[in-house]
């Protein structure tokens, strides 16, 4: 089956597969291309009040996935992982492979921009400390006085003064934060949900898929869809690739052949590697193999794309601004792709990514889809089917500015909110109580 047909035949025999067919694939009527740009901008201009940003402030606050339970005899739990930097640590330097307390979840800040008239907009950024100078140093001094309902034209202004030292990496993470708070004030002064502003929304409920270790448990409450990292890379051997696909089958037995079943690389394989992977585990169904290589791969990609035929390659995760991932798509290195909204640009470049990935017939699941932040999104786009969360924990949440944010799914459905804005009231007591030393 050739590559190209299968992304439009999304469907398949499962269940879990039935509920992943994508809304832009060609075949399916009503599509819409290249049209969520023009609806935000109308909607804007629609809504539009007399109002101006005085304050852009970073919070540093405890956003750490919280403790899932996962039961020590998991079985699951023979499989150790190898990190994408680990051969850069050594027995005398132990830290050489240290992504550093400003990446993934750990590097995740709360960005609050504040109105002359004091209304207050909350967006989400990773980069940390180095985000936060960015964010208040220089960015908060460019778009003061400017009214909040130009986001889009905002947009553009910091991308440019910020292209010396930015176009990727923190520098568009800063951007980020600021974009969602804009588009959240925006929401709040109009009295409507963001959504509202993307040209109205398509569903008010979005399924969901689980990421995580404890996968079975995942489908027990209701999931159709899980991701399961693969814990081995080329550097672990033969023996690292046998692993892998005990692992992988094993992960098949734990959730049954009717729940969709995506896999997660972390950037530490290669072409080859991946080649043999892919062809090994052909009879397991994988629903994808996320983020196998590099990001700046773009060669490898594209021929894992025109190689592989027994399931979807992904990438975007760590794609930075519709300008880079203008790139992945043109040169065909992606079949699905997966912008973060934190990290990415914010809710302005993903509607230009969404028009995109639109245009080239290919789905955007967002990675970290489960925010409140990406929500709102999902609900107004016709091509972003599923939305990622960290699954469902065994025992409550401990945190409950975590949980605003990362709503968790219920029977394997998160819930988008009608209230103003991204629907979230971050208090300054909720703040205080999470934030960081």
């Amino acid at each position: 089956m050739k590559r190209r047909s299968f992304l439009q035949n999304v469907g398949k025999v499962s269940a879990g597969a039935a509920m992943l067919r994508c809304a832009g694939d060609p075949d399916v009527p009503g599509t819409m291309h290249g049209r969520m740009v023009d609806n935000a901008t109308r909607a804007m201009a629609e809504y539009r009040k007399d109002t101006k940003i005085a304050h852009v402030r970073v919070h540093q606050v405890h956003l750490t996935k919280p403790d899932y339970g996962v039961p020590k005899d998991h079985p699951l739990a023979e499989f150790r992982s190898s990190s994408m930097t680990g051969k850069w640590s050594t027995k005398e330097h132990p830290r050489g492979g240290w992504g550093g307390p400003y990446t993934g979840q750990t590097g995740m800040s709360i960005v609050e921009v504040e109105t002359r008239d004091g209304l207050r907009g909350f967006g989400l950024a990773g980069g940390g400390l180095p985000m936060q100078l960015i964010a208040e140093k220089h960015l908060a001094q460019v778009i003061k006085d400017r009214n909040p309902f130009d986001v889009l034209d905002i947009w553009n202004q910091m991308y440019d003064v910020t292209i010396r030292f930015g176009r990727a990496g923190i520098a568009i993470m800063a951007i980020s934060g600021i974009d969602l708070a804009l588009w959240d004030i925006a929401g709040k002064a109009a009295g409507v949900p963001v959504s509202t502003l993307l040209g109205g929304r398509q569903r008010d409920v979005i399924p969901a898929y689980g990421t995580g270790a404890d996968l079975a448990w995942y489908v027990q409450q209701g999931l159709q869809a899980v991701k399961a990292i693969w814990p081995y890379a080329p550097r672990d051997g033969e023996t690292g690739a046998e692993g892998n696909q005990a692992f992988i089958r094993k992960v098949r037995d734990l959730i049954g052949l009717d729940t969709d079943l995506m896999t997660e690389c972390s950037m530490k394989w290669d072409v080859s590697y991946t080649l043999a992977m892919a062809d090994q585990a052909r009879a397991l169904d994988l629903y994808w193999i996320e983020e196998a290589l590099m990001p700046h791969d773009y060669d490898g990609y594209a021929r894992l794309c025109r190689e592989v035929d027994s399931t979807r390659i992904v990438s975007g995760e760590h794609e930075f601004a519709h300008h880079g991932f203008k790139v992945l798509i043109d040169r065909q290195a992606a079949d699905v792709v997966q912008p973060d909204i934190a990290w990415t640009g914010g809710l302005t470049a993903m509607l230009h990514i969404n028009d995109l990935a639109q245009s080239a017939g290919l789905p955007v699941f967002p990675h970290s889809g489960g925010t409140v932040w990406a929500l709102q999104y999902m609900a107004a786009a016709e091509n972003a089917p599923v939305a990622e969360t960290f699954g469902v924990p065994r025992k409550p949440l401990s945190n409950a500015l975590y949980e605003l944010i990362r709503p968790v799914p219920i029977d394997g459905k998160l819930r988008v909110s009608n209230r103003p804005g991204f629907g979230m009231d971050i208090t300054d007591a909720l703040l205080d109580e999470y934030r960081k030393d």
